[in-house]
């Protein structure tokens, strides 16, 4: 599951068209202010990103008349996951909001930006999670490769050893 957090309230016209994004079983939701949620089923970090510039695109090209002048309408949005590991909805939502904030802090308060939540964002960095973090999502990826050498006693022809 997928929790993306919007922040503007124009987009609430345009619900309809932001949900299909995610398809018929996506939740769309005004959790307070002008912060909007969308609850989708999407299990994919890529994905979930896709989806999300898709959005800040459509949110993007809005240009709505207020007073006889056209705005522009911008959306940080942050995506964080529902896993296992997560304690409530509450906390799934706070991560979203935080990554919603890292998106706007990252635009310079622009808006117009997506920030998607890793697993890293909530470790301290060299710490033993940290690395296990970072060798699980390289053995997903495919991205090691074995080497090895040899060790051996240049005086006793019998022990070989390999380090790897």
């Amino acid at each position: 599951m997928i929790v993306l957090l919007l922040q503007s309230d124009y987009i609430l016209r345009d619900r309809k068209r932001i949900k299909s994004k995610f398809g018929a079983d996506a939740h769309f939701s005004r959790i307070g202010g002008e912060d909007f949620a969308v609850l989708a089923n999407v299990n994919d970090r890529e994905v979930g990103s896709d989806q999300a510039e898709v959005i800040r695109a459509a949110i993007e090209k809005m240009m709505p008349v207020v007073a006889s002048r056209t705005l522009q309408v911008s959306a940080s949005i942050g995506v964080a996951f529902v896993t296992d590991d997560t304690r409530s909805a509450q906390s799934a939502v706070n991560k979203a909001l935080e990554c919603c904030v890292r998106a706007s802090e990252e635009s310079k308060g622009k808006g117009n930006a997506v920030y998607v939540h890793s697993p890293m964002d909530d470790v301290e960095a060299g710490s033993s999670e940290a690395v296990a973090l970072v060798l699980r999502d390289a053995l997903e990826k495919g991205a090691l490769g074995l080497q090895y050498q040899a060790i051996m006693n240049l005086e006793d022809d019998s022990n070989h050893f390999f380090e790897v």
